[in-house]
């Protein structure tokens, strides 16, 4: 079934490469203004020198909530259009209907996650950050955000686990527009995401409380387990959840 769905979604993309072109442009707009301000601006408050980790980090942060998880919201509705009724005939079943669209949006939130890393870090060749991690230093972006230096952290280790983190919250929000769509339509499911996307970068996190990677919680004492495990928790509750509504959801009253 997996492959089945990385096919259909491969084979939109001829007629709608013009959408992604947009897309992967404002994509590319947002991480390369975020990763340019966060350098002059820690430049100029702190002195501090930016690494290539604090790029990919920094793009894990507001703006990424704010622009991206809406821009990949309308990803979905183009490319995961609404069910209508024979699409119970031709799946089999609501349950494989969900299982479906639960795939396909974990599809889109691979490669959406996979082009924000290769993004994040294209941004720091551009901007000449030729230092993988400098966390060890007085003037690096993490001593500006603690008053202290460490060693605990890797290179590799913060990309895997930032990307990881991409893919993961990505997918929250998918499941919850999907969630949302399914029981109100496309529009309250961009809404609702766009509102939930300002409310984890500027107001209340609820989603990524406990998760979201910030300079300042790379601490001693850092839990990576509770980092993903909170948002793999919430994923599985909300793929439960619309297992359960998508059971019951009535396909025969949509227009086709």
């Amino acid at each position: 079934m997996f492959i089945k769905c990385v096919k259909e979604i491969f084979g939109q993309i001829p007629g709608k490469a013009h959408v992604l072109a947009v897309a992967l442009a404002i994509h590319t707009a947002v991480v390369f203004n975020t990763s340019l301000s966060r350098k002059n601006h820690t430049a100029r408050l702190y002195g501090a020198q930016m690494s290539i980790i604090d790029a990919v980090l920094f793009n894990c942060q507001k703006r990424f909530f704010t622009f991206l998880m809406p821009l990949l919201a309308l990803l979905t509705v183009i490319f995961l259009p609404e069910e209508r009724y024979p699409a119970v005939i031709r799946r089999g079943s609501r349950g494989k209907i969900w299982a479906i669209i639960g795939m396909k949006s974990a599809i889109l939130c691979i490669g959406f996650s996979a082009a924000h890393i290769f993004l994040s870090l294209l941004s720091a060749a551009w901007l000449g950050i030729k230092i993988p991690i400098n966390w060890n230093s007085e003037r690096s972006v993490y001593f500006s955000a603690n008053e202290s230096t460490t060693d605990e952290y890797g290179f590799l280790g913060l990309l895997a686990l930032s990307a990881a983190d991409i893919l993961l919250t990505s997918l929250m929000f998918m499941l919850i527009f999907d969630i949302v769509r399914a029981l109100s339509g496309p529009a309250a499911g961009v809404a609702v995401t766009v509102a939930l996307g300002f409310n984890e970068a500027w107001f209340a996190p609820i989603l990524t409380r406990f998760s979201g990677l910030y300079h300042i919680n790379l601490v001693e004492g850092f839990n990576a387990g509770l980092c993903l495990g909170m948002p793999i928790f919430i994923c599985t509750i909300l793929a439960a959840a619309g297992h359960v509504i998508y059971r019951k959801k009535e396909f025969y009253r949509q227009r086709a």
